[in-house]
């Protein structure tokens, strides 16, 4: 046999995608729970006093949202049944075993921050009622005094441990979602992952969902759980300058979230002609209508465009759109990193 027929025999092997939506899926989740983490500890580590109503809800998404990504990768193994095998099977060098002790330590973290949270902002001499105009208060309970001076000592207690757990939980939710971009930006022979800038993108465009979501959450706890005695024991009113206060973070996160966009795209085309294929793929070819159209159009420049209106950006309609479209545009960078970067053959 010539020379040149056995390299065409070891390359014309079938091109699989082993890759699914299951792992886009996977890699979107944790990436809002690690961005709801972050924001909370806005209020409840830095102080800052005015994001604590939305900060209370991030709390409690990041572990929910946390909890369910692990069963898109269970789900993605060709033999679930074995997903134990990671908790006893450790390689170091591997970015899987150190993801398997930080989707095991950094749910139990968010759970005991969550705890403490609640521990530090519900140990108070306060009761729910409604005043004259029927509208629901806060008020001191009778003989309050006193417990007010046991449950104080408690609480100074109780928040030096939540601002702990939410000091450690920071580094913890990095963690958890920049070892996604690392796993992928190690891809060997894979032209669109193969970029350092990886880690960092996966990261950013975190925090542009997670922060996304956090303004759905806010807008959908003030227009449909309303003011009920349950509802705020639990979640405290929020009000409309702390939502829209989110609206300019994201916003941030967006032009942020462009410029490595930007700098993926110029990488790509100024590279080895793999790389320029990718580039070609998501611009041109099959892919371009979710990364141009999806991810970029509707995804970023729509909703930078309704937050940069005056009004029209502090319109809950309008920043509900906003919200959903960003979501919507970062699950489709998910999916074309995923499955697009599967689409060009092993160089």
């Amino acid at each position: 046999m010539d020379p040149n027929d056995s390299v065409r025999v070891l390359f014309n092997v079938p091109h699989v995608i082993p890759l699914t939506t299951y792992i886009s899926t996977y890699f979107f989740l944790t990436g809002i729970s690690a961005a709801s983490f972050l924001i909370s500890t806005l209020a409840y580590v830095f102080g800052m006093e005015k994001f604590k109503p939305a900060g209370r809800i991030g709390a409690v998404v990041a572990p929910i949202v946390l909890m369910i990504a692990p069963l898109f990768l269970v789900i993605d193994l060709e033999q679930p049944l074995r997903f134990f095998h990671l908790f006893y099977m450790f390689n170091f060098r591997s970015p899987v075993t150190w993801g398997t002790f930080l989707l095991t330590l950094y749910p139990i973290n968010c759970l005991v921050y969550l705890f403490f949270i609640y521990k530090a902002e519900g140990a108070t001499a306060l009761d729910v009622s409604k005043d004259k105009d029927g509208a629901f208060k806060l008020q001191p309970v009778a003989g309050g005094s006193q417990i007010a001076d046991v449950k104080i000592t408690k609480t100074n207690s109780n928040r030096k441990w939540m601002k702990f757990f939410g000091s450690l939980g920071i580094p913890l939710a990095i963690l958890v979602h920049g070892y996604t971009g690392f796993i992928v930006g190690l891809g060997q022979g894979r032209a669109m992952w193969n970029v350092s800038l990886m880690p960092m993108y996966f990261l950013v465009s975190a925090m542009v969902s997670g922060t996304a979501f956090l303004i759905l959450l806010c807008i959908l706890r003030q227009k449909v759980l309303g003011n009920s005695v349950a509802v705020l024991k639990y979640f405290p009113t929020i009000a409309n300058d702390v939502v829209y206060d989110l609206s300019k973070i994201l916003a941030g996160f967006i032009v942020l979230d462009f410029l490595f966009v930007v700098s993926e795209v110029l990488v790509l085309t100024s590279s080895r002609p793999d790389d320029y294929a990718a580039a070609m793929l998501i611009l041109q070819g099959s892919f371009a209508p979710l990364f141009v159209g999806v991810e970029i159009i509707l995804g970023l420049f729509a909703p930078l465009l309704i937050l940069a209106m005056p009004r029209i950006n502090q319109s809950r309609v309008a920043l509900s759109a906003a919200s959903i479209l960003v979501l919507v545009g970062v699950y489709a960078m998910r999916y074309v990193t995923v499955v697009g970067g599967q689409m060009i053959p092993l160089n």
